[in-house]
């Protein structure tokens, strides 16, 4: 049970990365993605929560 937790937050880590990195200088600077890097890595839960709420708020934004 232990090591299907690991997988989920290795994946999950992953994944959360991928998109900070892919995200255009126009709406995350270089800085910014350094500290969510930074923020999954001491918080990782916090910073799920907090960049999913962002991505949502992005996402309604630009369909509006």
């Amino acid at each position: 049970m232990y090591f299907l937790f690991v997988a989920v937050y290795v994946v999950l880590s992953f994944v959360f990365i991928v998109d900070v990195l892919r995200r255009p200088a126009s709406e995350l600077s270089t800085a910014g993605k350094v500290l969510w890097i930074l923020a999954l890595l001491l918080v990782p839960v916090f910073a799920w929560i907090v960049y999913g709420f962002w991505r949502m708020r992005q996402t309604r934004a630009q369909y509006s």
